[in-house]
């Protein structure tokens, strides 16, 4: 009796070991999913930027970057957005469409001096003294790349 408790005891602890291991394991694989895999909204939902996507939502910009057309976002920072609560859908769409560029530009692709044109119709200007800035606000986290194009974290928001 004393050794059949043993081996109830032993099995127990062996399918533990093996719940808790597999569970650790699909824990590690959803977390791994390559941001290559993802669009563009589906990077900054992921990146835990509620702001950002709400403000992105309001101004009617989510088709735009769950399409697959490729397109540069430049993030602001989530506090310097909330600056922006309770502004009109309208002029968060003008804000907005701002810090979102055509084509896939990676950091090494903003050389100096370059005019690149924002989906609002204007353009901005890259700057590369002590970094990349764009229209004077330096990238803080660049290059991460999604299946629709890259996002760019901003420390701020681009004056337009």
């Amino acid at each position: 009796m004393h050794n059949l408790y043993k081996n109830i005891v032993l099995i127990a602890v062996i399918i533990s070991f093996f719940l808790v291991n597999t569970v650790q394991l699909k824990a590690q694989e959803s977390a791994a999913i390559p941001s290559q895999r993802l669009t563009l909204l589906q990077y900054i939902i992921d990146d835990n930027r509620p702001v950002l996507v709400s403000m992105l939502t309001t101004a009617g910009l989510v088709p735009l970057l769950s399409g697959d057309e490729m397109f540069t976002l430049l993030a602001p920072p989530e506090e310097a957005l909330l600056k922006l609560k309770g502004e009109s859908p309208e002029k968060l769409k003008v804000i907005l469409s701002g810090h979102i560029l055509k084509g896939n530009l990676q950091e090494k692709d903003l050389k100096d001096g370059l005019q690149v044109q924002t989906i609002s119709g204007g353009s901005v200007t890259v700057c590369r003294k002590k970094g990349t800035l764009i229209n004077g606000v330096r990238i803080s986290a660049a290059d991460n790349l999604v299946r629709n194009g890259v996002v760019h974290g901003l420390q701020g928001i681009l004056s337009l």
